[in-house]
């Protein structure tokens, strides 16, 4: 017969109702409810991490001074001062040596030696480890900006000052780091050496001069001295705007100076 069906079979399975598929409906989630804060809940919250109780608080006991260390950020300490010696030794040996490596990377050697006898607080070191420097690589524009900085340690003789001006004049022409900075200090040179006429040109090559105080005192003295007196008392009597509010104890003693120099003795001893 094979899988041939049975009429009654047959019969039935004509019979037999279509099933219809039913669409299902999505559920729609019910929106909750617009949540309420509730500020004394918080603050329970908050004082129960916080382990807080009113009048629980430990005492805190007086720092016992006597145990603090206060130290000057600018020197070393001994045990430092043994590491840096250590290392400019060690420098030392290496920068006696022949080298055969490019002229650039014998003068960062000479440059990092000279750092190092800086640190030791050996002015005339450094001050030659930064000319060798520059005698291998004329164009590192860093050496000749410490090297002006620490001539100006050493001595202050009119020879020395030229040196410097040189330096600095090199140094912003090979050192984009500090040019503000280097600016200023060629302006104070200039001045050392009398030559005021000088040090106000390079003042006027400064953007903003008059924003550091000093400026504006220091321009103020190199104009008297070249017989400019009414801009040197203009650019005195525009000093108390520039001050800090309370002035510095050395900027008060300035200003008491210049009081002295422009109005009355009385007008001096009362801005004290």
């Amino acid at each position: 017969m094979g899988n041939r069906l049975s009429f009654l079979r047959r019969k039935r399975l004509k019979a037999a109702p279509p099933v219809v598929a039913v669409a299902e409906v999505p559920l729609v989630a019910p929106t909750p409810p617009p949540e309420k804060f509730d500020d004394s809940s918080f603050w329970v919250g908050l004082k129960a991490a916080l382990k807080f109780k009113k009048g629980a608080a430990p005492t805190l006991e007086p720092l016992d001074r006597s145990l603090f260390h206060v130290r000057d950020p600018n020197k070393l300490s001994d045990e430092e001062l043994k590491q840096v010696e250590k290392t400019s030794n060690a420098l030392a040996s290496l920068v006696d040596k022949p080298n055969e490596t490019s002229p650039r990377e014998v003068a960062m050697l000479h440059f990092t030696y000279a750092l190092s006898r800086l640190a030791l607080d050996d002015i005339h070191g450094a001050c030659e480890a930064f000319k060798c420097t520059i005698q291998h690589d004329p164009t590192l524009g860093r050496a000749y900006t410490h090297l002006a900085h620490t001539l100006l340690l050493e001595t202050q003789t009119d020879s020395t000052l030229e040196q410097i001006v040189g330096c600095l004049e090199n140094a912003l022409k090979y050192d984009d780091m500090e040019v503000r900075e280097n600016t200023i200090l060629m302006a104070e040179v200039y001045s050392m050496l009398g030559r005021h006429d000088m040090a106000l040109q390079v003042y006027s090559r400064l953007e903003n001069v008059d924003a550091e105080w000093e400026n504006v005192f220091h321009m103020a003295r190199c104009l008297w001295e070249v017989e400019e007196y009414e801009k040197s008392i203009e650019l005195l009597l525009s000093l108390p705007g520039k001050l800090n509010a309370p002035p510095t104890p050395n900027q008060t003693l300035i200003l008491a100076d210049v009081n002295a120099l422009i109005h009355p003795p009385m007008v001096a001893t009362s801005c004290c």
